[in-house]
């Protein structure tokens, strides 16, 4: 089975320009500030990818001090270690959010 595409189908594909919205208001009204503040500081010469692949560093130091301490999730870890993975998910959300801006 192919698939046809008429001229105006592929006139559509050409001027497509995929864009998000901002669905809550904390993202509209809070997030949407600090990122492009965050977004403001980096070099523009840095890749997104880049950008990205660098916010999934600090996410993995937090799973290998999960790791650490058990590896059968069965122990009372210290406290220190849910900070951490909160603040590593922080950091990705924020590194993954602005590496289109």
């Amino acid at each position: 089975m192919s698939l046809h595409l008429d001229k105006q189908e592929l006139e559509n594909i050409k001027t497509y320009k995929y864009r998000t919205n901002g669905l809550t208001f904390i993202e509209i009204n809070v997030f949407e500030y600090f990122w492009n503040f965050m977004a403001s500081i980096l070099p523009r010469r840095l890749a997104p990818n880049l950008l990205t692949l660098s916010g999934l560093i600090v996410p993995l130091l937090s799973f290998f001090a999960v790791m650490y301490y058990d590896w059968t999730f069965s122990k009372v870890l210290p406290n220190w270690v849910f900070i951490l993975a909160a603040a590593a998910l922080f950091w990705y959300q924020t590194i993954d959010a602005i590496d289109g801006k």
